[in-house]
């Protein structure tokens, strides 16, 4: 499992946001299973309702988040 503070750190330093705004859009990807393509949008308005960022900004964070996801998962898979 990724290190939470390092993915907070990273989405905080692509993205601009604070860290402590950056803990809470993880709870929100945490307590969200992320494979279903239907959760990208349940993500998105949990953020939006929490943070009212703009829908570009929005899409920047899920953008990011997962790149930072599917390159710790990159990684797993190399090392198996």
């Amino acid at each position: 499992n990724m290190d939470k503070t390092k993915f907070i750190e990273e989405l905080s330093n692509k993205t601009g946001i604070s860290i402590d705004k950056c803990e809470e859009i993880n709870k929100i990807f945490e307590s969200t299973f992320l494979i279903d393509k239907n959760n990208k949008e349940k993500i998105l308005n949990a953020i939006k309702e929490k943070f009212n960022f703009s829908d570009e900004m929005l899409n920047k964070i899920y953008d990011t988040a997962m790149n930072i996801i599917g390159n710790v998962l990159l990684k797993i898979e190399v090392r198996l």
